[in-house]
């Protein structure tokens, strides 16, 4: 294998993980490394690099000169031979978005913690997960992600990925975690619940089973996964998801699971299966089809589209849709939830001064980094691209005597 990556929780109290990255043939008139400074479906200029605490590189045992030349990106002194480059990374963002360690959990997102050798985008990725030592952390910990298994032993496991792009796009988590296992369609799912929780698995499992099966429906015979992953951190108190294409990671507060004794749906469980339900569509609508220039991504710098209120804001409208249509929520239950999102748009000053087209644009600078006046001045692609979905979904049935639907065109 020409470029192979090992991780291993190393520090857990120090939230360090320690990253070698072996590379077979680097170039020999010096080999650039990069980190992203951006995590695909999240549009913000993170800085990762920042996170990189020290750096070392060696060819067959003999140390090599490495340079930073910006903030993200490394020259090795020329070298023929392979080099190893070792690194430690701070990990201490409770979020889906990054990288995390306690004695608790482990988590990390690849565009937090894998250095791209420039050059290599598109060669086969081996990486090597360690498991830490029984010792240093709390409970059995198990290994939860959807690249693909190569082998297996007691503390480490070995995955390999198509190129740099898959390696990134399959968040990994380690703990002691609940798992779930069910199929939609005949292809397998998992869920996994890490924190302490008192969660009515089998409610959960049948609701989770109604949805997946929805959008594998919707969408027909594209199926862009043979399997699929749910990623949950359960906290007091949170609220987050992230899109990959086999995967989404995931964080509710404990108060947003199903609990035992409680047949009616609440409203932060709803908002919990939202989430789920917009996550996994977002598998075909972002993942699968997307806008034209995301198609490569630039993990340097910004990557700027109009489009997000089309693959969000449908997404938004569906998520909740999706539920009404599998009977998980009443008519009214899904009205009202309708309503709110209209009043949330209706009192928002800013949809007077950006279209949604222009709140997409500007999601890097703008939504992203919202300050006291953004009320007054933009609006949510999400609430606002849900609205609009809505209307030409009207317009569409109406036009068509109701024999088309959006379903018909996304």
């Amino acid at each position: 294998m020409n470029l192979v990556y090992e991780i291993t929780p190393k520090f857990p109290h120090r939230h360090i993980f320690l990253v070698k990255a072996t590379l077979a043939n680097p170039n020999p008139l010096g080999q650039v490394f990069m980190l992203p400074n951006w995590i695909p479906g999240s549009y913000l200029i993170r800085d990762f690099a920042k996170n990189i605490v020290s750096i070392s590189v060696t060819s067959k045992g003999n140390e090599i000169p490495i340079k930073k030349l910006d903030k993200n990106h490394w020259i090795v002194s020329p070298c023929r031979d392979s080099i190893v480059v070792e690194y430690e990374v701070y990990a201490f963002d409770l979020s889906v978005r990054s990288a995390y360690l306690t004695n608790e959990r482990a988590f990390f997102n690849g565009t937090s913690v894998f250095l791209l050798p420039i050059g290599f985008e598109e060669y086969e990725c081996e990486l090597v997960v360690n498991l830490p030592d029984n010792e240093s952390v709390l409970g059995d910990w198990k290994c939860a992600t959807t690249l693909s298994l190569k082998t297996k032993k007691a503390t480490s496991q070995t995955y390999v990925a198509d190129n740099y792009h898959d390696l990134i796009d399959h968040p990994v988590e380690m703990a002691d975690f609940k798992v779930i296992e069910f199929y939609a369609n005949q292809i397998p799912h998992q869920m996994t619940l890490t924190g302490l929780n008192t969660a009515v698995t089998e409610r959960l499992k049948s609701d989770l089973i109604a949805i997946c099966e929805h959008h594998l429906n919707f969408f027909g015979d594209i199926v862009p996964f043979d399997n699929y992953l749910f990623l949950t951190l359960v906290r007091s108190k949170g609220y987050g998801g992230l899109e990959h294409k086999k995967s989404t990671s995931l964080i509710c507060s404990r108060e947003d699971l199903p609990v035992k004794g409680v047949t009616s749906i609440s409203s932060e469980y709803t908002k919990f299966l939202a989430l789920c339900s917009h996550e996994y569509f977002h598998a075909w609508w972002i993942k699968t089809i997307k806008p034209s220039n995301f198609h490569e991504f630039d993990y340097d710098q910004e990557n700027y589209t109009e489009q997000l209120w089309i693959f969000e804001g449908f997404t938004s409208y569906y998520d909740e849709l999706s539920l009404l249509r599998t009977k998980i929520l009443t008519p009214e239950q899904y009205l009202t939830l309708f309503s709110q999102n209209v009043t949330k748009i209706q009192r928002c000053n800013g949809r007077y001064k950006q279209s949604i087209a222009e709140s997409s644009f500007d999601a890097w600078t703008k939504f992203y980094k919202q300050d006291e006046n953004a009320v007054n001045s933009i609006v949510s692609y999400y609430s606002k691209g849900a609205l609009l979905a809505f209307v030409l979904d009207i317009e569409i049935r109406r036009a068509t005597n109701d024999t088309k639907t959006l379903d018909d065109i996304v």
